[in-house]
Formats: C-alpha cells, structure tokens, sequence
C-alpha cells in the first residue's frame, strides 16, 4: 500500500524548517520520509563490537557504528576494508572512511505553470562526498566530510540549492563522559548536520543536491530510555565559489528528547518526541528564507512527535505550535503543523 502523508499546517517564511535556505520541506525519499536517530554512534567495550551489528548507511553519516569489524570474523561487505582500518595496537584506535557519488537528471514539462526560463532537454546535478572519523577510544573522535555538488545545462543556471563547488560540509570533534551503565554525555563542537524526527523541521536537506548544515556546539545526554540534545548553533551560508561560513545575522537554538518506549507495543521501536526550538534573525533575508527585509525575528517552536512500528504497520503523528513576534512594531507569528502518516 503506498502511504499517503496528510499534513495540515501553518507556514511562515521564519520557520526553522527553512533557517538555511528557502527550500520547500520534502520527505528524505520517497514517499515517507524515515525515522532517525539523534543520538551519537554507541560507546562500546574493548572487543565488543558495534551495538547493532552491521550499520545502514546514513544521511548524515556521524551516526553509523563500525566497531564491530574489529572481529574479523565479521568482515564481509566489500568496502569492510575501509570501514574500520586499525591505527595501532588498540583495536578501539582506528579510521573509518566513506563516500558518496549521486547523479541526478531532472526535467520539468511547463515548470512553475510556464513562468520564468523553460528548460526543453532537462539538466544534471551531480554530488560527491567523502568523509573521515577517527576514533581515539571510546570515548574520542574527529569527524571530517568534504563535498563538491555541480550543475550542469540547467536553463536559467543553478537554483540556490544546485552548486557548491567545494566545501566543508561536517568537521567536529566529540567527548564522551560515561556515566555509569549505558549512560553518557557527548559535546560535540564544530560544523555538524542536525537531523531530527521525521525531518519536518529540522534536517541536512540530503533531496536537495546542496546539503544544509550547521555551525556550533551540541550537547547530548543518554539517560535511561531518553536521548536529549541541546544545541546552539548558526547555520552555514553556501558561497559557490568561496569558502562557505557560518551566518551572522542568525541563530538556532533548542532542546529535542527522543524516548524510547519499549513496553508500548513491543518490539514495535515505539518513541516519544519531545522538543522546543528557538531562531533569533537579524535580518529575514539573512539565510535564504525569504526577501530580505530590515527586521529582527524572534521565532520560537514546541512539539510532540509520537511514532511506532508494529509490523507491518507504521503510525507517526507529529503536532507543533510557533510563536514569536518580527520587527519593531512586534508583528505577531502564530502558526501550527499537524501531520499524520500511516502505512502498511
């Protein structure tokens, strides 16, 4: 059955959905867009391997566990050779490299109803990423990506979210504080993708061939069943040809905690998403939202997210409030989401 999104909300162009750019909010792929983990890779023993076994590839690519190729025996994929690569005596010492290439055509017949340049034969966007995570012990590490995304032949020329010729686009470094059992605390500083939820509000945009991303600091807590991240960062403003830096007219702040609900329908991965969010603007056209305008934002965002997997059903159900006032006469923002997916 192919899942059909009902979504019924209230947009501003100050939403933290668009704090990077002005694109339009779409499911990662496909038709439903994937539940995500904001939690850092696990911390693992010595000799224990990786939490979870072997690790899907993901968007943002800092949460993917490979420690468990530390037992040879376990070593059967055709890039395990690149996935973990020892630097020394200690097994819990090692390198961890991977890549993406992704080629893309597109072509639209009668694009924006006829308005604006036509494009008869379509176009190509191509991508390429690379990145590097060191692991120094459990309980260090330094993530590094690089990428290069170009367009080519688009009538008109490249859209915002088309070309960044070459760029950082995550380099940070992570400490760990364990706490006893399975609990820790993690500060991770530098240029870092977030990725939350369901990707409604806050997500690297990976459907668009320029990825947003993020400079700042975040702090995350595993505590029991819940996962609570508190982050301050500015988001990166893409220059195509010149290095890309943070923005200085923005801010984004809040608090996300994931639950995890284990004894509501096991074995169902069921969660509970609570979160608050803050976006402090100077200017409204300082990170691609909107027209520029001589206004200050103060735009603040809460919400629930509930999502459950007891197979082969799937249920997320997300509903948010935001508030807040722009410029000096105080215009007040008041808007609201609610989205429900199911499928099966």
């Amino acid at each position: 059955m192919t899942r059909s999104p009902l979504l019924a909300a209230a947009v501003l162009s100050a939403m933290p959905v668009a704090v990077a750019s002005a694109q339009t909010p779409m499911p990662a792929s496909g038709p439903y867009a994937p539940a995500v983990t904001n939690a850092p890779a696990p911390v693992n023993k010595a000799g224990t391997g990786g939490a979870y076994g072997p690790s899907p590839y993901t968007p943002v690519r800092w949460n993917e566990d490979y420690s468990y190729l530390k037992d040879p025996s376990k070593r059967s994929d055709l890039f395990d050779p690149i996935k973990y690569i020892p630097l020394g005596k200690r097994d819990d010492v090692y390198l961890s490299l991977g890549g993406q290439l992704r080629e893309r055509y597109e072509y639209f017949n009668n694009n924006t109803f006829g308005t604006g340049p036509q494009d008869d034969n379509g176009y190509f966007l191509h991508r390429g990423l690379l990145n590097a995570d060191l692991h120094v012990g459990p309980y260090f590490r330094a993530f590094g990506q690089i990428k290069a995304s170009l367009e080519d032949a688009r009538e008109g020329g490249p859209r915002p979210t088309d070309a960044d010729e070459f760029d950082v686009q995550q380099l940070f470094v992570d400490g760990t504080i364990p706490l006893g059992g399975k609990d820790s605390v993690t500060v991770r500083f530098g240029r870092q993708d977030l990725i939350y939820g369901a990707q409604r509000l806050i997500s690297p945009l990976d459907w668009t061939n320029v990825r947003r991303t993020f400079e700042g600091v975040k702090v995350s807590a595993v505590l029991g069943n819940h996962t609570v991240d508190a982050f301050l960062v500015r988001p990166v403003v893409v220059n195509v040809e010149e290095p890309n830096d943070g923005s200085s007219q923005a801010t984004f702040s809040g608090v996300y905690d994931t639950i995890s609900l284990p004894d509501v329908l096991p074995g169902a991965s069921t969660k509970l998403d609570l979160y608050g969010l803050v976006l402090n603007q100077n200017n409204l056209g300082a990170v691609g939202t909107g027209p520029s305008l001589p206004a200050e934002s103060d735009t603040y965002t809460i919400g629930a997210r509930f999502s459950t997997n007891p197979k082969p059903w799937d249920l997320d159900v997300e509903v948010s409030y935001q508030f807040g006032q722009i410029g000096a006469d105080a215009g007040r923002i008041s808007a609201y989401q609610v989205a429900l997916e199911g499928g099966y």
